[in-house]
Formats: C-alpha cells, sequence, structure tokens
C-alpha cells in the first residue's frame, strides 16, 4: 500500500480521505512549504544568473541585519550561565551520540577552529565562552551549536562539502549564533508561560538523543524551539556576522554561498532540506578565489567518508529494555479529578492518582504502570497526557501546529496522521485538535494519540498530547477532553 509522506508523517493514501481531509493537506503542504522556502532565498540568485562576484560582505554587514542586534537586549541568563548549560548540553551530546576521534580529522577542525576562534574572541567580550568544534558520527546532514560555544556537524555534511571554504561558512554560522547569544535571548522571550527549567542535559539529549514514543518527542520538541532552531531575524543576523567572520579568517564566502545554493537545489536527495532551513537570505561577495581543497581537507573527508555509520540508537534499545514491563496492568481512571498546575500561569484539572513527570519545558501526566523513567527523563510512556509550551512563529495557529506534527513524526514512518483538525475555544482563545495514529515503540502495539494546540498572549503555542493503548482510546478520549476544557489561564 502506498503511503504519502509530509514533513516526516506518514500520511494516510489520498484514495481513502474524505473531501474536507484533502483540502486541509493541500493547505498544510502550502503552509509548510513556504515557511521552508521563506527562510532562504540563496537560489534566487542562481536562477537570475546574478555573477557572484558582483557583492562583498560589506554590502551585507551593520547597514541592515546587524544594525537590527540590540546594544543589550534582554537576557535572563548571564554569561557564566549560558556557558555552563552549553557544557553540560555538549557531554550529553557526546555521551549519546559518537563523536569521531579520527587524528586525522581532529587535527584539520582544530585549525580551523584556531582561525575562526581567533576572529570570534576579537568580537565576542563573553571570556567565560569556548569555542570548540566536533563531526558526529549519525546519519543526518545536520549542524548545530550549543550556548555557550560547542558546535557540532555531521559526517555526511562534511562529506557533502567540495572544500575548506564550505565548511567554514557552516560553522562560522553556528560561532555567530553563539556570540549573539540567540539560544538564551529565545529561552528568556518564552519565560512568560514557561512549565520548568530546562538543564543542560535535557537540552543536549534533545539535540542528540533519537526518542521513541510521541510524548517524548514532544518534550524534545519544546526545547528545540527554543534552544537549537532559531527565528528568521536570528537566522539573518548569524548569516551576516557568520560570512564576515569567514572572511576575516581568511576563507572565501563565494564557496560557502556556492555550496549553499547547490544544496538548495539537492537538499531533497541528499537529505539536507532540514539544515537548509537554518541558512537564510545570505549575499555573494566578491573576488572569488578558486574554490580551495586543502590537503587537510580531504585527508580529513576521506577518512569521513569510510567510516561505518551508527548502531541502533539509544532510543531503539530504550524500546527494548523497556518492552516488557511498559503499559502494564494500568488501572483505567475512576473519574476523579484534583487540580494541577504548569508553571505559574497555567492550571487545569487531571484524574486522581496520575503522578507528574516534569521535562524541561513539558510536564507529563501519567497513570500507575503508564510510563518507565530513565534517569535522564522518561523512558517509555504508553497511557497518559504531555502539556508543552514551544516558541511560536509568525505563520499562524495552524502553521504552528503543523510545524508541531512534523516534529512529531520526523524520522517515524510509523506515526499516521489523516490531515483534518477541529477548532474550538478553550479557554477563550481559538484551539485546533487532531488524532494521530502510532505504532509503540515500547509495546509494538497501535496506540491513538490526540493533539490540541493553541497560542498563548506571547505568541507562544500551548499543546495538549494525550497517548494510550488503541483499544483503550474511546476510554481516554474523554479523559484527555476533559483535561483540556479545564484549562485556565491565569493573567
Amino acid at each position: 500500500m502506498a503511503w504519502v509522506f509530509a514533513g516526516g508523517i506518514a500520511i494516510a493514501p489520498w484514495s481513502r480521505m474524505t473531501t474536507i481531509s484533502k483540502f486541509t493537506l493541500v493547505v498544510c503542504a502550502a503552509v509548510f512549504a513556504s515557511g521552508c522556502a521563506t527562510t532562504m532565498n540563496v537560489s534566487s540568485y542562481v536562477e537570475r544568473g546574478t555573477d557572484f562576484t558582483q557583492f562583498r560582505t560589506d554590502d551585507w554587514g551593520p547597514a541592515d541585519a546587524l544594525a537590527q542586534v540590540p546594544a543589550r537586549p534582554i537576557n535572563s541568563f548571564t554569561a557564566s550561565d549560558e556557558a555552563r548549560l552549553g557544557r553540560e548540553a555538549a557531554a550529553a551530546v557526546r555521551q549519546h551520540l559518537e563523536v569521531v576521534s579520527d587524528p586525522d580529522v581532529l587535527r584539520f577542525m582544530a585549525a580551523v577552529n584556531g582561525r575562526l576562534a581567533n576572529v570570534v574572541r576579537r568580537l565576542d567580550r563573553q571570556r567565560s565562552f569556548r569555542y570548540e568544534f566536533a563531526v558526529l558520527n549519525v546519519r543526518d546532514v545536520t549542524s548545530f551549536s550549543l550556548p555557550g560555544g560547542p558546535v557540532f556537524v555531521s559526517a555526511p555534511l562534511v562529506g557533502l562539502l567540495p572544500g575548506d571554504d564550505a565548511l567554514a561558512g557552516i560553522l562560522a554560522h553556528e560561532l555567530a549564533h553563539v556570540v549573539l547569544r540567540h539560544a538564551t535571548l529565545q529561552a528568556t522571550a518564552g519565560e512568560q508561560f514557561q512549565i520548568g527549567a530546562v538543564t543542560g542535559r535535557q537540552l543536549g539529549l534533545a539535540a542528540a538523543v533519537p526518542v521513541t514514543g510521541v510524548l517524548e518527542r514532544g518534550a524534545a520538541f519544546s526545547i528545540a524551539t527554543y534552544f537549537l532552531s532559531f527565528e528568521a531575524a536570528h537566522e539573518v543576523q548569524a548569516e551576516s556576522l557568520g560570512l564576515r567572520i569567514m572572511e576575516a579568517a581568511g576563507y572565501n564566502p563565494a564557496g560557502f554561498m556556492e555550496f549553499v545554493a547547490a544544496m538548495r537545489l539537492e537538499g531533497a536527495a541528499r537529505g539536507g532540506l532540514e539544515w537548509l532551513g537554518r541558512h537564510p537570505n545570505a549575499r555573494p561577495v566578491a573576488e572569488p578565489r578558486p574554490a580551495r581543497v586543502s590537503a587537510g581537507f580531504e585527508l580529513a573527508q576521506a577518512q569521513l567518508r569510510r567510516m561505518k555509520r551508527p548502531a541502533p540508537s539509544i532510543g531503539d534499545m530504550a524500546s527494548r529494555e523497556f518492552s516488557d514491563r511498559a503499559g502494564v496492568g494500568v488501572a483505567p481512571p475512576d473519574g476523579f479529578y484534583r487540580d494541577v498546575t504548569a508553571g505559574d500561569r497555567l492550571r487545569f484539572a487531571v484524574p486522581d492518582g496520575w503522578r507528574r513527570m516534569l521535562s524541561g519545558n513539558t510536564v507529563m501526566f501519567v497513570p500507575e504502570g503508564g510510563g518507565v523513567s530513565l534517569p535522564d527523563g522518561p523512558g517509555a510512556i504508553t497511557h497518559g497526557i504531555e502539556v508543552g509550551v514551544a516558541r511560536g512563529t509568525p505563520g499562524g495557529l495552524e502553521a504552528d501546529t503543523v510545524r508541531l506534527l512534523s516534529a512529531l513524526g520526523r524520522h517515524d514512518p510509523k506515526l499516521i496522521w489523516t490531515p483534518a483538525f477541529r477548532t474550538s475555544r478553550i479557554a477563550g482563545r481559538k484551539a485546533m485538535s487532531t488524532t494521530l495514529s502510532h505504532v509503540c515503540g515500547v509495546t509494538g502495539e497501535f496506540e491513538t494519540v490526540m493533539l490540541t494546540a493553541m497560542h498563548l498572549d506571547d505568541g507562544s503555542l500551548l499543546y495538549f498530547l494525550g497517548v494510550s493503548p488503541e483499544a483503550e482510546a474511546g476510554l481516554y478520549r474523554g479523559v484527555f477532553e476533559q483535561i483540556v476544557l479545564s484549562l485556565q489561564i491565569v493573567r
């Protein structure tokens, strides 16, 4: 049977959809596609045949993007707190993902680090920040930075690069996010409805650990929207500053821009669409030099291409470990509820006896036997509900909900969604709800997932995710609806 995939979610076959479902799918696809397209317009220069030699980074500097950075932006994190958060997150990444230790790769990355970090230190007054690069042996084409200086790039991405300048551009872009403190600025902006404090370890796990459960993936999504993905203005600022950093370090920005343009055309085939979304509108530069491929780059790239990709993920191992005891003997709700809070502003009622499991900026309420905990957080949830807050976007409620759905279905063909939304009023505001089907990674049985999302006063996205075995969906549907309808937002 053929299935259509959208943003990583398995969509029901077209022939089985209702007319409304087909219309909703088209609308959602348009919203999702427009959200990706607006983040990067580099290909427009290629399509118009514009010569890369006609622009300089001076034309893409303080006069526009960098001038928009406030002199003293509001940030509730001190520089030392931010550095500590990044160190803890980097330690978690290194614990759960394989960091390439090949001497040739380490030697080359240290040389690039020396050139770029020397430039950054002249711009950055945060002496507590430590800038370091590492290559991850993972399957994804990706790169990301953590607060305070750690930068990671994947081996498959390095394997695609044409030379030194492209790698320097990627790393300089990530360093620019660190220098401009974008992660903690976004986290500060979302503190009004914060549910719980995000630790460095939780941030590292959100970046590194593939999770098997829908609720666990929802918790990672909440953290990632604040610390690992950036709003459009921040991406523009990072692209502008990144080009200036690499040029000051002696690299040719045109080499990076040509690679981005090529990825724009081939990203879907090469698995780099998500990475492309982080690299917006940057302009070509003047006086291009021939693309350089140093001996160090050539040797490091050859070593990475020869490496075998990693063994089963930590999420796969967790599934096997808990499959014999998760979701066994869960008592049905008895109809009694108690009032609970999530942060300072959110109140609602959950079944009496459901225990609280806090994970970063989300909180889960789980019946006895409905979840197994790991030292790092929830390890396997088969029954329960999650309440989370994520950073919103200017695209509106439907676009933000689709973005959440895409995160839930990332690399998970077992999550199936028939595109259809129900709209309602919850706590005096518009809400959208939908239902998904999933094969539980722990039990191997079908489960039903109910999602309700709405915007809060500051534009952030509040969402409820309820999960239960498909055979018990009728029993838990009313429970989940009662929890959502009881929501009160304290002003």
